[in-house]
């Protein structure tokens, strides 16, 4: 019996123990089953992770690429904007010249001239500013002598060349200050003004002989080149300027330039004075024998020319 009892009982313990041991081996099964899932799970997140991180470097790394395409397109097209803006200046800055130039000689044209008039201050107001006590605004009315004939005996070309050549003596003969006008044809205008009214003959005979001093050299021939000038200061001779605008210094001084052909060009005839009022003798100026008694002029002789 004892033998029996202890044989059940030790079945029973190992009944019992096997029992522990199935639900120990139960339990632990499930804790790696849990443990393998958790393991599973925390791949998936750090797959995801993973996948996000990827996502945002892609998206970074895109952004970067595409702001230095932006970077770039915007600087082709500044510096296109910049290169346009350049020329679009220069074309300005050609137009504004061509508008103001001569395009045989380079030299001021007539619009110019008449700018310049249009912004010149009244005597008041010259008078006012002290511009007045700094001396007067000469203005020289030229023309090249036998121009035609130049012309004819040689050709056009040639007419250009001496053109061209005058304009280059008369732009060296005066002050940077000055104006030099084609103001037509074969007429020329300089405009100097401030100048020294003790100095004007002296300014007028620098003219004439650095243009008619030496010949001009057009290639095929040596052409000798004179001028005839006519020459008018303002404000004129103690007139005011509302009583002698500019426009009348011109026609004066285109009077006395035809003056000075008609006896025996190569000169210039400074008006110094007039002998009746301004509005007589400018009635007069149409017939010459008219206005010959009336107008006062200085006589600037030009270089000897030799015999022909």
């Amino acid at each position: 019996m004892r033998k029996q009892q202890a044989a059940q009982q030790a079945d029973v313990r190992a009944a019992r123990d096997r029992a522990v041991a199935a639900l120990q081996e139960e339990y632990e099964a499930g804790q790696r089953t849990r443990q393998i899932d958790l393991l599973r799970r925390e791949n998936l997140v750090k797959d995801a992770d993973l996948r996000s991180r990827r996502m945002l470097q892609l998206l970074t790394t895109l952004a970067a690429l595409l702001t230095v395409a932006a970077g770039i397109f915007v600087y082709v097209l500044y510096r296109r904007s910049a290169g346009s803006n350049v020329r679009l200046n220069q074309l300005n800055t050609q137009l504004t010249y061509h508008s103001q130039h001569d395009a045989l000689t380079g030299l001021y044209n007539r619009r110019s001239f008449l700018e310049k008039m249009a912004a010149r201050p009244a005597h008041d107001e010259r008078e006012r500013r002290g511009d007045a006590l700094q001396g007067v605004d000469c203005i020289v009315l030229m023309d090249i002598d036998h121009f035609k004939h130049i012309n004819d005996r040689w050709g056009h070309g040639v007419g250009d060349t001496v053109l061209m050549e005058v304009a280059h003596r008369l732009t060296a003969a005066v002050r940077d200050s000055d104006m030099v006008i084609r103001w037509g044809g074969e007429e020329f205008l300089i405009y100097a003004p401030g100048a020294d009214p003790a100095h004007i003959a002296e300014i007028v005979s620098r003219v004439l002989h650095g243009t008619g001093a030496t010949p001009v050299d057009a290639g095929t021939c040596s052409v000798p080149v004179t001028l005839t000038a006519g020459v008018v200061t303002l404000p004129f001779a103690g007139v005011p300027d509302s009583g002698f605008e500019w426009e009348r210094g011109i026609r004066l001084a285109d009077w006395a330039l035809y003056h000075g052909k008609a006896n025996g060009r190569n000169q210039a005839r400074i008006v110094t004075r007039l002998s009746a009022p301004v509005d007589t003798v400018l009635a007069a100026l149409d017939g010459a024998a008219a206005a010959e008694g009336l107008v006062d002029m200085e006589c600037v002789h030009g270089p000897a020319q030799p015999a022909t």
